[in-house]
């Protein structure tokens, strides 16, 4: 019975040393951390370095953006585009459907006039090209 508080025990301790042991570590890090964040900003070189870099992002978002801009333009230049030759095709397939059927309309009712005249038939077979 007195084994297992033992075991127990120890294994707190163990524990507990390490927690300690991370702390020390989180702490040294801490510490290096601010020692190096004073170092670096209190040397003039990196503090105009630092805006140089700040001004060459600004720089750089601003060409970001315009190009964005462009990109969003010409597309929907791209799109409108699209649409007017789309409805462009789209009319001429209907002009020249529109444009088939008066002709074989035509066909069909001057073939229905002349259907009992022979001459005429003839004519029109011999002339086909000419007459349409």
């Amino acid at each position: 019975m007195d084994k297992k508080p033992i075991e127990d025990k120890k294994k707190m301790l163990e524990d507990l040393e390490e927690k300690s042991l991370i702390y020390r570590l989180k702490r040294w890090e801490k510490n290096i951390l601010n020692y190096l964040r004073r170092f670096f900003f209190k040397d003039e070189k990196m503090k105009q370095h630092m805006r140089k870099m700040e001004e060459q992002k600004q720089y750089f978002d601003e060409k970001i953006k315009k190009e964005n801009n462009n990109f969003d333009r010409e597309s929907k230049e791209i799109e409108q585009e699209k649409k007017r030759e789309l409805n462009l095709i789209e009319e001429k397939k209907n002009n020249t459907i529109k444009n088939n059927t008066q002709k074989y309309n035509d066909i069909i009712l001057y073939l229905e006039k002349i259907k009992n005249d022979k001459e005429k038939l003839i004519e029109f077979f011999n002339n086909y090209n000419n007459l349409f």
